[in-house]
């Protein structure tokens, strides 16, 4: 390798071409120089390029610039980088111009630039970064490339936007920008933004005559960031444009606007853009797929779409503790109302304006509003332009003013629940409310299940209820509240705490859904009674489940911790269904030696409550009335030492044709016997066999083979029976048995003499007859072979003598019947 070492370069008014495949240089001093560097070469400047109007060409395609350490470019110079430009230390680009002007794909470097250009034209794909860095710009930037994220060969995920002086923004794609430095940054062009936007103290953002436009898709909705109290946006006639994704779903929603779309109130004639109408139904155009939406519930004159005459839209109020349709016949319109930040609707969505409101699988829809943002800590009172309600026990309906997510953890309360009740479309069939209490550094949430998307974080444009817990209430939400994180932990919190979670499924007929659940957490700072750690339940006209403590029924128990005998009291509502699953688990209980049990009064059962693992238990509703009671289902908590059996780690799997069940028993002291029970659809069991125990040890082991298993599912589970007629039920096991694929074969065909072969495949275990049947359907010989599922291969001996011909030889039982021609030749 050729090396030269440079020390220090003074060339006035010249050419200098640079060949070495590795150039150290501490300075580079020049003036009016042009420096060009040929292919294959390599520059490592540790220090300073200084150029007062010097340009830099970088020819070639495999030309790096290294630019180490503290390296820095200094004057006013124009540095055309056709191919990569690296930086790994600490790096200033002086007033310079940094001009990327390859071809191919370029590495961007993640430093502060003086003036960035980006001025060959290519594909969208050319010029991508990722989550790295930032890319600072001091002056001016100009693009006609679109940078995109999802590459690992680009530095630089954000632009900061950071000059001292006034600095204009042209037209472009932002993944992330920051304002700062001071002074005014003015718009030359629409944005788009990605992800987040930012405004540092003592800046300010002049919209000017150009729109702000948050994206938002499938992956992610575009905020505008915690900014700083000094920060400042101005407007001329541009605007923000708020975007909001929503599934092809037909889902009730809590929604709000990010964007006030007018200062005033109601809107007249020539105003219909400013208004709901004008945004959200996207002004009546129905022929552009996925914008907008169908907003149903009056008058054609007032803005109301006519596919049907129920009303889509609600608004609650609060003293009437319900719903009232936004509709003609209340006296409101879509088409002279604008929306306003933090004004939230109960909204039913039906997809996009071309779908039909009946259609089952609607597009997707993005709702767009085009309006200002709020900024600064937004306070709430009962004197407010949007009122808490001063009636102790009563709830407000908000929504997000902000155009970000908020971390409900640190907003300001006074005198209001630490509850706030969201929407997930996710539950039962059009939705259902979720309870998110915080208190004292824990965050609950119910119901908790996978499919539950709401928590911590209230998302931009969504909207919740608070309730009053004294009167005088107060809510700020500030800046600082603004987050950019989605945690996707239901619970969260440092005391480890122990907590069970009830939720309630159904089929549908196409999916498991999720009905409804609730949480009772335990803690020795928590109180039995109501208290802040407890949140009020919110029912729906679907399927429900609260947890009633004394005269209240709550969505989240918290309560001390558990001692021996306590009992969580489940009420349900509204069992219209005839099959529902409870699923059942726990955190944090293996320490306090307490076996937990489901209690159904209708069926007079306990059953134990694994505490380690996720318990499944299907329960139907008859015509019967008691198996819908609102009061059915318990869970009790028994001192382990004190029961007389407890049936642990039951599992069921397949052997061959037959399944085996496995289950231990710890402390067997006054079982009678065990019962095993069977299912075909894990809710009726009938007994498939008496098991007596072994005796009084501490651990039992036991094991039964089922030579008879369901084709399907076989549900299998233990009835423990004690003397003191305190009877238990184990957790369910299950195995699924495919269909039998059973064959039968003899050998040798044709059979000689008085003896053949038959071979059994994949046969269950059980008393099977071979028959011979002659040509005209008699059964001319018959014997009966007992299979015990895993011998295949029985000798049959002929008892008559059987002429010569062709024969069937079929072998049957009560559920199979499997036949074979064979020739005779005796």
């Amino acid at each position: 390798m050729r090396v030269v070492c440079i020390k220090y370069f003074l060339i006035i008014g010249s050419i200098i071409v640079l060949t070495s495949s590795n150039l150290f240089a501490q300075v580079i001093n020049n003036n009016a120089a042009v420096i060009s560097i040929s292919s294959g070469t390599v520059i490592n400047a540790d220090s300073i390029i200084n150029a007062a109007t010097a340009i830099v060409q970088n020819n070639g395609t495999t030309n790096i610039i290294n630019l180490n350490n503290a390296g820095t470019v200094q004057g006013n110079g124009v540095y055309n980088i056709s191919n990569f430009f690296n930086n790994t230390g600490t790096f200033t680009c002086g007033t310079s111009t940094v001009n990327y002007n390859g071809t191919l794909a370029q590495i961007i470097a993640a430093v502060n630039y003086y003036n960035l250009t980006v001025s060959n034209a290519r594909s969208s794909n050319n010029i991508t970064y990722s989550s790295a860095a930032t890319i600072g710009v001091a002056g001016s930037f100009s693009s006609n490339a679109t940078f995109t994220s999802g590459s690992n060969i680009i530095t630089g995920t954000s632009f900061d936007f950071n000059g001292s002086s006034a600095q204009s923004i042209p037209a472009f794609t932002f993944e992330s920008v920051n304002f700062s430095g001071g002074n005014t940054k003015t718009l030359a062009g629409h944005l788009t933004l990605k992800n987040s936007l930012s405004i540092a103290a003592n800046t300010t953002l002049a919209l000017s005559n150009y729109n702000i436009t948050l994206q938002s898709n499938v992956t992610g909705t575009a905020r505008i960031a915690n900014s700083a109290s000094t920060a400042v946006v101005t407007y001329g006639t541009g605007r923000f444009i708020s975007e909001r994704y929503i599934p092809g779903r037909r889902k009730y929603r809590l929604l709000t606007s990010p964007v006030t779309t007018s200062a005033s109130s109601t809107l007249s004639v020539g105003e219909e853009s400013l208004s709901i109408w004008g945004n959200w139904q996207n002004s009546g155009n129905n022929s552009t797929p996925n914008i907008g939406t169908i907003i149903t519930g009056g008058t054609a004159n007032d803005g109301f779409d006519q596919n049907t005459s129920t009303p889509s839209v609600f608004l609650y109020q609060d003293t009437g503790h319900r719903y009232v349709s936004y509709s003609t016949l209340h006296g409101k319109n879509t088409k002279y109302t604008p929306l306003k930040a933090g004004v939230a609707y109960y909204f039913f969505v039906y997809g996009d304006r071309i779908n039909s409101v009946s259609t089952n699988s609607p597009n997707y829809t993005t709702l767009k509003a085009t309006g200002t943002i709020l900024t600064g800590d937004q306070t709430y009172t009962i004197n407010s332009t949007k009122p808490l309600t001063n009636i102790v026990g009563d709830y407000t309906f908000l929504g997000n003013p902000f155009a970000s997510p908020i971390d409900w953890t640190t907003i300001t309360r006074t005198n209001l629940a630490n509850t706030y009740w969201g929407w997930d479309p996710n539950l039962n069939t059009t939705g259902g409310y979720v309870t998110v209490n915080s208190s004292g550094g824990v965050t609950l949430i119910s119901p908790f299940s996978g499919s539950v998307g709401l928590n911590q974080y209230i998302q931009s444009g969504q909207g919740f209820f608070v309730r009053t817990s004294a009167t005088s209430p107060q809510l700020i939400i500030k800046e600082t509240d603004k987050v950019s994180n989605y945690n996707v932990n239901a619970f969260r919190g440092p005391n480890n705490i122990a907590l069970m979670a009830m939720n309630i499924w159904y089929n549908d007929g196409l999916k498991d859904v999720l009905a409804d659940g609730v949480v009772a957490a335990f803690d020795s700072s928590f109180n039995n009674k109501l208290g802040k750690e407890d949140a009020n339940k919110f029912l729906t006209s679907a399927e429900g489940v609260a947890i009633k403590n004394d005269v209240n029924i709550l969505s989240i128990d918290g309560r001390k911790t558990l001692q021996e005998n306590d009992s969580i009291v489940l009420n349900t509502y509204r069992l219209t269904k005839p099959n529902y699953t409870w699923q059942i688990f726990s955190q944090n209980l293996e320490s306090l030696g307490l076996q937990p049990f489901l209690e159904d009064k209708y069926l007079n059962t306990l059953q134990a409550l694994s505490i380690s693992d996720t318990n499944w238990i299907n329960f139907n509703v008859t015509n019967d009335a008691g198996s819908a009671s609102l009061n059915r289902f318990k869970i009790i908590f028994k001192n382990r030492d004190d029961l007389p059996g407890i049936v642990t780690n039951i599992s069921a799997k397949k052997i061959d044709r037959k399944i085996q069940i496995d289950y231990s028993v710890v402390n067997e002291k006054n079982v009678t016997h065990y019962e095993l029970q069977k299912s075909s659809n894990g809710i009726e069991f009938t007994l498939l066999s008496n098991i007596a125990p072994k005796g009084n040890a501490a651990i039992q082991n036991y094991q039964f083979i089922d030579e008879k298993p369901f084709t399907g599912k076989n549900y299998y589970r233990i009835k423990l029976v004690s003397s003191n007629n305190f009877n238990l039920l184990s957790k369910v096991a299950v195995v699924e048995m495919e269909e039998a694929k059973g064959a039968i074969s003899i050998y040798p065909n044709p059979i000689i003499g008085k003896s053949f072969m038959v071979n059994f495949k994949e046969l269950n275990a059980g008393i099977y007859d071979v028959q011979i049947i002659n040509s005209l359907g008699a059964v001319i010989e018959k014997q009966s072979i007992k299979h015990n599922g895993s011998t295949n291969n029985y000798t049959i001996t002929l008892n008559n003598i059987i002429s010569t011909g062709t024969y069937i030889v079929r072998v049957i039982n009560e559920s199979t019947s499997l036949t074979q021609k064979v020739l005779i030749n005796n």
